[in-house]
């Protein structure tokens, strides 16, 4: 053991680990450790590559949500109640409503395999496409 006034040189022990660990066992966790460290660097490399086309690709989402948002807005600003259902309480207007709307499914059931240009399934079509006016 050295004295703290002792010179030292080139391959002197100055600590030594004491443990319980063999020296494969402390060379094996060293290398787990070197690894998990590659692995995160690996990890941050990918989302810095990633980041930009992310930002473009949320950007994209929140104009595409807010364009969706603006025409619902103006669908429920410029919406007017059909005359029929005018004067109703809420619940009578949707009951109104789904009995139109299951007349006319069931009178396209039996067209809905019909070629498109027969001119019965077009007419039941545009009557289960629901115009309030029919109610």
């Amino acid at each position: 053991m050295l004295a703290l006034s002792d010179k030292v040189h080139k391959g002197d022990v100055l600590a030594q680990l004491q443990t319980d660990q063999t020296p494969e066992e402390i060379t094996a966790t060293s290398l787990t450790a070197e690894l998990v460290v590659i692995q995160a660097q690996q990890a941050l490399d990918e989302l810095y590559a990633t980041a930009d086309s992310n930002r473009t690709s949320a950007m994209n989402d929140i104009t595409t949500y807010a364009e969706a948002v603006r025409d619902a807005q103006y669908a429920w600003r410029t919406y007017s109640m059909p005359l029929s259902l005018q004067g109703l309480e809420t619940i009578e207007a949707v009951d109104k409503t789904k009995a139109a709307l299951d007349a006319a499914s069931a009178a396209f059931e039996p067209y809905k395999f019909y070629p498109v240009t027969d001119s019965t399934r077009k007419e039941l079509l545009v009557t289960l496409n629901f115009d309030p006016e029919r109610l």
